[in-house]
């Protein structure tokens, strides 16, 4: 059964992360980051419904991409393995750290701004190396990723922010692929073919 935010957040989270709910520690470091990452402040007992599916929901697509990187010990860091700063597209000109590592598999956090319920919220994301390096290959730098995913993310009309936002951006980001090396993205739209074909 989903989680309505009406029910203890620490219970939720356990479930998820598969842990104790009495692991305290664990869960308030996870529940905390989850709460960095959103950029909530409150320091408050007890949040509002609102907030709490906001952060179970964030940590949803964080555990949805298998993030075993960020929960076992790291191996020491190649040398081309520099952290690089990447602008968010926000009025405040706030930043986020993005691992910038050239492999596949590496995880890479992506921070942007989506409406929902008419508020503005930031979202951030993990998304796999090899999605970035695609981007890449239609001429979007590592550094220009979270710009060009707001300007999507805001002109793509069928954006909804009920539904798992990773797996949206991962969409979009084939869809501009695949029209940005073949000069069309008609895979994408099968019932277009259709309609033509008769």
């Amino acid at each position: 059964m989903a989680y309505d935010g009406t029910t203890s957040l620490n219970k939720a989270v356990a479930d998820l992360i598969k842990c104790s709910p009495k692991s305290n520690n664990k869960l308030a470091k996870v529940i905390g980051q989850a709460k960095n990452d959103l950029g909530i402040a409150s320091k408050a007992k007890k949040l509002p419904r609102e907030k709490h599916l906001q952060i179970y929901n964030h940590l949803v697509e964080l555990y949805s991409q298998n993030n075993k990187s960020e929960s076992t010990p790291q191996k020491a860091e190649s040398s081309h393995s520099n952290a690089v700063e990447i602008i968010s597209q926000t009025d405040k000109d706030d930043t986020v750290e993005v691992f910038s590592h050239t492999t596949n598999f590496d995880n890479i956090r992506i921070a942007f701004y989506i409406l929902r319920k008419g508020k503005r919220e930031r979202q951030v994301i993990a998304l796999d190396g090899f999605f970035i390096n695609a981007l890449t290959s239609i001429g979007i730098s590592k550094q220009d990723a979270p710009k060009w995913v707001q300007v999507q993310v805001n002109e793509w009309a069928d954006f909804d922010a009920q539904l798992p936002i990773t797996r949206q951006v991962k969409y979009l980001i084939m869809v501009a692929v695949v029209k940005g090396l073949s000069g069309s993205d008609a895979v994408f739209h099968p019932h277009i073919d259709d309609k033509a074909a008769h």
